[in-house]
């Protein structure tokens, strides 16, 4: 009689774990971001523009087309950065120290295909390749507000 109730026991609890499933992932996924962004503002013929850091907010989504490929479709704004640079300059046969202020704004967008070739692991490797599309808007004040104008024999 126990060896017919063990029996029951092992074909029954097997029977209920092969009816188990695999979990189905989620198709799509959302993504927020924010950081710090780095980049070297300069233009030809003028200096006092350089490195300096901005915030950067984004957004972004993703679908898996099969366990192992993924298109990801992302959106970032970075914050104002404002900067003053100066440019010499001849006024009336005089030397002058032009100063502007100069304020870039930046939106990015970009566009990837991702293949992952582990599945639901902790580490796997990837490869992917894609496009990174950038708006840079600039704009100048001259004479900066609040700079004067320097001449080289010291008038202002």
């Amino acid at each position: 009689m126990r060896l017919a109730a063990a029996i029951f026991l092992l074909v029954s609890s097997a029977g209920a774990a092969q009816a188990q499933t695999v979990p189905v992932l989620p198709r799509n996924e959302a993504v927020a971001s924010l950081g710090w962004f780095g980049a070297d503002y300069h233009h030809e013929g003028e200096y006092g523009t350089g490195w300096h850091p901005s915030l950067l907010a984004g957004v972004g989504a993703g679908r898996y087309w099969t366990d192992h490929l993924k298109t990801d479709v992302e959106a970032a704004w970075l914050s104002r950065v404002h900067t003053y640079a100066y440019e010499r300059a001849t006024i009336d046969g005089a030397t002058a120290e032009i100063a502007s202020e100069y304020t870039f704004r930046t939106t990015k967008v970009s566009v990837a295909q991702v293949y992952q070739f582990g599945r639901n692991a902790w580490v796997h490797p990837f490869i992917g390749a894609g496009t990174d599309v950038d708006w840079l808007r600039t704009t100048e004040d001259r004479t900066a507000p609040g700079r004067p104008v320097y001449f080289a024999n010291g008038q202002t």
